[in-house]
């Protein structure tokens, strides 16, 4: 059986890989102007597990909000530890949100980065056990150890993203 840390460890390396897999040019290419590209949906796991980082150090040396719990949604998706098998429409304007990777360099050092972070954050959420929690904007709140979990299902659910990108690019 898995833990989180080398679930967590498992999946962030499928996006490491992808990064060594590609050259920029394919990394860039959208499948269609409504689309995001491979990068792009790497940028996007960049900036939102950082946010995700925020909230866990947050909760690591805070007691606030430690009795408010997360919705009847959330508890669904805690525990099948997954995303519900959807595909998730946003709006329109978030695909230009966020940019297109000026480098391989500088996705793989992302990437690295966020792995590291968060390997570092496993230790400290087993050795503090911290009752912290915030809120997350539509799923209610989460502890330290529930926004790990959560960042690892959300690079998961990626992964889903990232096949159809790359079955409608013919990269396979």
């Amino acid at each position: 059986m898995y833990t989180l840390k080398s679930q967590l460890n498992i999946t962030i390396d499928k996006w490491v890989d992808l990064v060594n897999k590609y050259s920029l040019n394919i990394l860039l290419k959208k499948p269609s102007s409504e689309s995001w590209s491979l990068g792009q949906v790497i940028m996007h796991i960049d900036t939102e597990t950082n946010f995700y980082i925020t909230q866990i150090e947050t909760c690591l040396y805070s007691i606030e909000n430690s009795h408010e719990s997360m919705t009847d949604d959330a508890k669904t998706m805690f525990g099948q530890n997954s995303f519900p098998p959807v595909k998730i429409k946003r709006d329109d304007s978030l695909s230009q949100h966020y940019p297109q990777p000026e480098s391989l360099d500088d996705l793989y050092s992302r990437m690295k980065i966020l792995k590291k972070k968060l390997n570092s954050l496993v230790v400290k959420i087993e050795t503090n056990n911290p009752k912290g929690k915030t809120r997350h904007p539509g799923l209610g709140y989460f502890n330290a150890k529930q926004w790990l979990q959560f960042s690892e299902m959300h690079m998961r659910h990626h992964l889903k993203q990232k096949d159809r990108i790359e079955t409608e690019l013919n990269l396979y």
